[in-house]
């Protein structure tokens, strides 16, 4: 689980085949192509930075585990890594 995807690690981890889920905090900026594709190999919840505290849905965390045992896609890795 990441709350970020600026981090070293989360860039390693897409190789492999580990599930990943992503809090997408405030709806970063994202490149439209590229969060398309991370969709397909993460499993990302939105959630609010208020008061530095993430303010999300536990039912949206939950299912996002879940689920993310199953999207893991390499698509990503195949446009913009190789």
């Amino acid at each position: 689980m990441f709350s970020g995807f600026t981090t070293t690690i989360f860039g390693f981890l897409l190789h492999t085949n580990k599930p990943i889920v992503l809090i997408d905090i405030n709806a970063n900026n994202w490149y439209p192509r590229a969060y398309e594709l991370i969709k397909k190999r993460c499993s990302v919840v939105e959630a609010e930075s208020v008061d530095g505290k993430f303010i999300l849905d536990e039912k949206d965390v939950l299912s996002a585990v879940e689920n993310s045992l199953r999207n893991i896609s390499y698509d990503i890795l195949y446009e913009f890594a190789l």
